[in-house]
């Protein structure tokens, strides 16, 4: 495997380059993907009330929920832009972080 690309790839809207796989066994197609601290938290907010919309929660945990959702949106501004990303394989993602202990432990000793 050649040198990796680094995680962060650019602004949104200014992608550069055609997809490409990640190593020889994924099945990952390495197109860059957009996350927003914003989108996690309100797609978690947005687990949280299906499963109280089934039954499993009352009233009081979804109108807390509810709240939780107004003051995400209220802070839109303070969680930042976001990150364009590429996605990597538990193997790749393994490797990064062995490499990186690797160095930090040879500086520290």
């Amino acid at each position: 495997m050649g040198k990796s690309s680094p995680l962060f790839v650019g602004r949104l809207g200014r992608v550069r380059g055609t997809p490409r796989r990640i190593g020889e066994n994924s099945r990952i197609d390495a197109r860059v993907i957009y996350q927003h601290p914003l989108a996690y938290l309100l797609g978690l907010e947005g687990i949280a009330l299906l499963r109280a919309f089934s039954g499993v929660y009352d009233r009081v945990f979804t109108s807390a929920r509810l709240r939780e959702i107004r003051a995400l949106l209220d802070s839109v501004e303070e969680l930042g832009d976001g990150v364009e990303a590429c996605p990597i394989t538990t193997s790749e993602g393994y490797a990064r972080c062995a490499a990186f202990l690797r160095r930090a432990g040879k500086s520290t000793s």
